[in-house]
């Protein structure tokens, strides 16, 4: 989601066509989307593996982030050289932006835009920490390491909470935003029939229910063991994750 926004905006620096309620969701609706993804890596930091795989794809979501915030800050303005088609396009989605969406609204849409903004610092501020303070801890018997082993664990809380508060206000706020907007639609509004995109959506989370399912039915040790083709099996060698993980560290370095 990213890439696209950011393939979208980067069309917009020279021929802006985008109404306010469409401007804000393409800046706010990519920046959302990596919440989940920031709650998981610090809910399941001791047990994720291929840390420098993380560590360069999170390099890669920080610099993303910075490009979709440079371009955002860039002044617009409305390219009236649109031909006929566009600017027919165009008008038809402004008159619905007038007729569909109330001043209160607008409002919201105003704040949003602020609220992506923020998420976007948080992010970029925390993806760094995690960046620099990874390449800290690295160096165990340096005093920046044993500072950093200090203070990780007051970050980690305060981060973990607030990406969980963020992930569920935002989530409520689009199902609010869709709900107001399918109640103001006209009769040939579509949004709510289901289509393929909305069944191809939901199957999406077969897989992940199905091994759910496995998890909670079996013992997770027999549940991943299914995953694998024989003759390679699943084993246990230890209780405590993260002592695991720093032990496989010291054993590659």
């Amino acid at each position: 989601m990213l890439s696209a926004s950011l393939m979208s905006i980067a069309k917009t620096v020279d021929n802006f066509t985008f109404i306010a309620s469409a401007w804000a969701l393409t800046i706010l609706m990519p920046i959302s989307s990596v919440i989940p993804v920031v709650l998981l890596q610090l809910a399941a930091s001791d047990m994720l593996r291929r840390n420098r795989g993380r560590i360069l794809l999170w390099a890669l979501v920080d610099v993303l982030i910075i490009i979709i915030l440079v371009l955002s800050f860039i002044p617009k303005k409305l390219d009236h050289n649109m031909n006929g088609a566009e600017w027919k396009k165009y008008q038809k989605q402004a008159d619905w932006e007038v007729l569909c969406i109330n001043t209160r609204a607008e409002y919201q849409l105003v704040l949003l835009i602020f609220l992506a903004w923020a998420l976007a610092g948080s992010l970029l501020l925390g993806i760094t920490s995690y960046l620099v303070g990874t390449l800290v801890a690295r160096l165990r018997h340096s005093s920046a390491g044993k500072l950093y082993k200090q203070i990780v664990r007051v970050l980690w809380w305060t981060c973990l909470v607030l990406a969980f508060v963020s992930m569920w206000l935002c989530l409520i706020w689009f199902i609010q935003f869709q709900s107001y907007t399918d109640k103001r639609a006209a009769v040939d509004n579509k949004d709510t029939e289901w289509s393929f995109g909305q069944i191809l959506a939901f199957a999406t989370w077969v897989p992940v229910l199905v091994e759910f399912g496995y998890l909670w039915w079996e013992r997770p040790l027999d549940a991943l063991n299914g995953r694998l083709m024989h003759p390679y099996e699943v084993k246990e060698v230890s209780k405590q994750t993260q002592a695991f993980e720093m032990s496989r560290e010291a054993e590659v370095v």
